[in-house]
């Protein structure tokens, strides 16, 4: 947990001057944020609930939205965003953060902001995916591949604790007796 002074100071640092709107939102980022998490990008806008806080940390997406007695807040590592796409308008821009279970479409205003946001989001999904994760305290190893004997007795190699969302979709047909 960080302290207030700590985050104000990563806002200020990345040039986060917004004074009035969002401030619960940013108060509520002591309480979320790990102890050596880095603030990367902040943005405010609108979601499908309505007026958030978009924050991209080091180590994953967070949206954060408080309102009197209810918070909303969505955690997004990027190891399981599947995709990630940006689109601009006259007078607002969208970013959709789609994962293999939910997506995520985040609307502001500032046109430079959101997309130095995506540009530093699909960075990271790229590292992720190319196996350049940042050491952290919540990551665990890789686990060893494990030989075991497939069909005609070759053997096969499988790591015994796979991701999820680093595994290709695996789509089986029920053979019928009578093709």
């Amino acid at each position: 947990m960080q302290t207030l002074f700590n985050v104000r100071k990563q806002l200020q640092a990345i040039g986060d001057k917004t004074l009035v709107f969002n401030q619960a939102e940013r108060r509520e980022l002591t309480k979320i944020l790990f102890d050596k998490e880095k603030i990367e990008h902040v943005l405010d806008g609108r979601y499908s609930g309505g007026f958030a806080l978009l924050v991209a940390t080091d180590r994953r997406i967070l949206l954060i939205d408080k309102k009197p007695f209810f918070l909303t807040m969505e955690d997004v590592r990027y190891d399981m965003i599947s995709d990630v796409m940006f689109n601009n308008r006259l007078l607002n821009s969208s970013l959709l953060i789609g994962t293999f279970s939910k997506s995520i479409t985040f609307m502001a205003f500032s046109q430079t902001k959101i997309r130095n946001m995506t540009s530093f989001i699909q960075e990271k999904v790229m590292d992720s995916r190319n196996g350049h994760h940042a050491p952290s305290d919540y990551m665990q190893p890789e686990p060893q591949p494990t030989e075991s004997m497939g069909a005609f007795g070759l053997p096969i190699k499988r790591p015994m604790n796979r991701n999820p969302y680093n595994t290709p979709v695996m789509i089986t047909r029920r053979a019928s007796k009578h093709f």
